[in-house]
């Protein structure tokens, strides 16, 4: 993304740049936030604000640039998702490309939920990075839901591995989905073997 500039290749010459920018970035319905070059956060919507819970002056509600490091974010991550995240942010501030990560987030209550945040760099016309921008979105719901499927089909596996009998599950159109480990034992070939099998000359 980017955006011409008449007055210099720093965001904060752009004339009322900002202002739109954040009143943008207030109305969307996501949790949206911008970073400076550095990757320092400089500013938050007020959902995002309102998740975390920060006071009603706080700067990161005004885009007031404080002077951050570019992880002082970190420590509102679970404290298993903050090395990875910091490894992972570190790695697109030297390479100054877009990304997508997700992690657990502590809200206003100590809580934390799943997000995914997606970000893009803004670049001046002529290439220079002017900020990070970001959108994330909550997926805790659906996080949990992958997890409780997961454990379901784990679930699913070992009482079909433990059926002493060749055991096959089929789609509604008949054809090969999952199968027990003695019916793959039996006929030593992998699921994915046995779904072409009938299709080899």
């Amino acid at each position: 993304m980017a955006v011409d500039g008449d007055e210099g290749n720093k965001v904060e010459d752009q004339p009322g740049f900002l202002a739109q920018l954040q009143a943008i970035l207030n109305v969307l319905p996501a949790y949206t936030w911008y970073a400076a070059p550095s990757g320092a956060l400089i500013f938050v919507n007020r959902r995002t604000a309102d998740y975390l819970g920060l006071p009603e002056d706080h700067p990161l509600r005004f885009g007031i640039d404080i002077g951050a490091q570019w992880d002082d974010w970190v420590p509102l991550l679970h404290p298993d998702d903050q090395e990875e995240a910091r490894q992972y942010w570190s790695s697109r501030l030297r390479t100054g490309e877009a990304g997508e990560h997700s992690y657990r987030v502590r809200n206003a209550q100590g809580d934390y939920r799943w997000f995914l945040t997606r970000f893009e760099p803004l670049r001046a016309s002529d290439g220079t990075l002017l900020l990070r921008i970001g959108a994330t979105l909550d997926i805790d719901e659906l996080t949990r839901a992958q997890g409780v499927l997961r454990v379901s089909e784990q679930s699913l596996r070992l009482a079909i591995d433990g059926i002493a009998g060749l055991v096959a599950v089929l789609t509604p159109n008949g054809e090969l989905e999952a199968a027990n480990r003695q019916l793959f034992e039996y006929f030593g070939r992998s699921l994915e073997e046995l779904k072409n099998w009938g299709t080899e000359g």
